[in-house]
């Protein structure tokens, strides 16, 4: 059975981003969790980076893609709206929750007597539910999203905790896993069109790496060269590009498909011109 090619896509620059840059180059890195917003747009940088990975996407002629799939948050979703502009309106879209930042949807809440010192400030983080079908709908509207949805995605009183997430990076391993594994997906190309069948997913950087630790944990050809833990996280800048070769080797009916994962490229950004270039990199 042929491979599958996933290729991971880090949603273009967000305004959080750029906080969380201009904090650190202030030495106030400490009070990004108190001033970052729950779901930042885009801005004028990431949109140019999400136009340029779409069209990388979209000319690469070695590729097919048959799918594209996004987590619910803004900055994820109009990240693939300008790579599915890219792509054309016959690849289908699906927005799945599963696919979201690590953490959930959350801002900080400023609680008692103000203060002008934001390290002296106390508060709460409080949740929010995000973006709703209809709103994601009024984005992309060939887009498929999740019937659980309709008043947001994020259902959760509180702040995802780390084993959430790596419960979400299961699942969505044994997705991508049903998904390489499908029948009806595992067909011959037309003549002269691209082999490699690919799937791409807008995700983010903090749960793209417990995804990383998860892939290192079942052997993933190629990712033993990279530390992947808690402490030392694999660089994502915004718009790289990290994909995989998904091959199925055992699929039994009514049984979890078996497949064997290997790593093709990680953290690429050699689509980027020096302006779009990332601020990691910078």
């Amino acid at each position: 059975m042929q491979p599958l090619c996933v290729v991971f896509v880090r949603h273009g620059e967000s305004e959080n981003n750029v906080l969380q840059h201009q904090l650190s180059r202030e030495g106030s890195g400490r009070n990004y969790g108190k001033l970052r917003a729950s779901d930042p747009r885009l801005t004028d940088k990431g949109k140019v980076q999400a136009d340029l990975i779409g069209k990388r996407i979209a000319t690469d002629a070695k590729h097919r893609v048959v799918a594209v799939w996004s987590s619910y948050l803004s900055r994820a979703v109009h990240t693939c709206l300008r790579i599915s502009a890219q792509l054309g309106a016959h690849v289908p879209v699906h927005v799945k929750p599963g696919i979201a930042e690590l953490g959930g949807m959350y801002s900080f809440v400023r609680v008692g007597a103000t203060t002008d010192r934001i390290e002296d400030t106390q508060g709460v983080f409080q949740t929010a539910k995000g973006m709703t079908n209809a709103e994601v709908l009024q984005v992309m509207p060939h887009a498929t999203v999740d019937h659980r949805c309709d008043e947001g995605w994020y259902h959760s009183d509180s702040v995802e905790s780390s084993h959430e997430g790596l419960q979400r990076a299961e699942a969505l391993k044994a997705g991508i896993e049903q998904f390489a594994s499908t029948p009806d997906l595992v067909t011959s190309p037309s003549e002269g069109a691209p082999s490699l069948r690919t799937l791409v997913i807008v995700t983010h950087g903090d749960f793209f790496n417990v995804f990383l630790d998860l892939l290192r944990k079942y052997s993933c050809t190629g990712l033993e060269h990279f530390t992947v833990n808690s402490s030392e996280k694999v660089v994502v800048p915004n718009s790289s590009i990290t994909s995989f070769h998904v091959t199925p080797v055992h699929h039994e009916r009514h049984a979890p498909p078996v497949c064997h994962w290997s790593l093709a490229t990680i953290s690429d950004t050699s689509h980027l011109t020096p302006e779009a270039a990332s601020l990691e990199s910078s």
